[in-house]
């Protein structure tokens, strides 16, 4: 799923949530006890494989900062990057700024992955590729809101929660991302997704 956006309307949740990898160096990290490649950590929790490296933050493309429907195309794809990000570190900073409140899954996102981190769970590999991106579309009566369509692969990942590492399957779906010009930057106002070859729909 989408990050777990598949399938999630108006807060529902889905499966997604993540924490944060503690490891030693030296004689300390030879001391730590494993289980297979994974460390166990004081709590009893299994913490992120000792060669995990944190993902760097997204940057924002120089393209996404033109407050027009080319801008908006480049920032729908920006976000979903950074939705990966958070998800993969529990670091929702910067996906909270670029949230407008409005958008029920994006607050969803924002409740659920801390949430997921203050239990010890974690998740890892999770990336968003987007095969096909429509041209923004403006709205006919809201100036400055875009809407964009996508075709988004989420990419297998792994997932630690309720003391067992889970393998998630790699899902298709249709993205449709509301962009809102937001003074000098973008929000994103909703969010839409629908696995692909499904009838069912996620929608805020």
């Amino acid at each position: 799923m989408l990050a777990a956006c598949s399938q999630a309307q108006d807060g529902q949740s889905n499966n997604i949530e993540v924490s944060a990898n503690q490891s030693g160096s030296g004689d300390a990290a030879h001391s730590i006890p494993m289980s297979g490649e994974y460390p166990v950590l004081p709590n009893g929790k299994l913490g992120r494989p000792v060669d995990w490296v944190e993902p760097h933050e997204p940057q924002l493309p120089s393209a996404a900062t033109n407050m027009d429907a080319f801008g908006a195309r480049y920032f729908a794809e920006y976000y979903l990057n950074l939705l990966a990000y958070s998800i993969n570190t529990g670091n929702t900073t910067t996906l909270k700024k670029v949230s407008s409140p409005e958008c029920k899954v994006c607050q969803m996102y924002l409740d659920k992955i801390p949430d997921f981190y203050s239990k010890g769970y974690w998740a890892d590999r999770m990336e968003h590729k987007c095969s096909q991106i429509n041209e923004a579309i403006p709205h006919p009566e809201i100036e400055g809101l875009y809407f964009v369509k996508m075709r988004v692969t989420t990419s297998p990942y792994l997932e630690f929660k309720d003391g067992t590492v889970h393998s998630i399957a790699e899902v298709d779906e249709n993205v449709e991302l509301e962009v809102q010009r937001n003074h000098s930057s973008f929000v994103i106002k909703s969010f839409f997704a629908e696995g692909v070859g499904d009838d069912e729909e996620a929608q805020s």
